[in-house]
């Protein structure tokens, strides 16, 4: 049984990541963080998540898109959300064909996350 107030964030930045787990947290979600893409994915692979939050810029061997994919055959009922402070003209594209269901620019407020989450939802 999926948990439908759960989050997975997969973001490298403590500032980032601090602002958003207590975004969400304040709106009642449970926020599971992950530094990096592998620890993102093994989370993934151990719990059932309502969303996924991506940064698209994460050290390590794989990039934002490339863990979309992944997330995408573990958690194939979640809504995964990438987000990143660059962005290019196919971004939205790129992230969506990996199999995200948005993709937000940073920097985004509190409405522009919570808006995102109610369409997907």
């Amino acid at each position: 049984m999926m948990m439908m107030n759960n989050i997975l964030l997969i973001e490298d930045d403590p500032v980032s990541q601090l602002f958003l787990k207590k975004l969400l947290e304040k709106e009642g979600y449970k926020v599971d963080v992950a530094n990096e893409a592998r620890e993102g994915i093994s989370k993934a692979g151990s719990s059932n998540y309502q969303y996924a939050f991506v940064d698209l810029v994460l050290p390590g061997m794989m990039n934002g898109v490339e863990v979309i994919k992944k997330l995408r055959l573990i958690l194939p009922k979640s809504k995964i959300i990438a987000y990143s402070g660059f962005s290019d003209v196919d971004i939205t594209e790129r992230v969506t064909h990996a199999g995200a269901n948005s993709f937000l620019s940073k920097p985004f407020n509190k409405k522009q996350l919570m808006d995102v989450m109610i369409v997907e939802n």
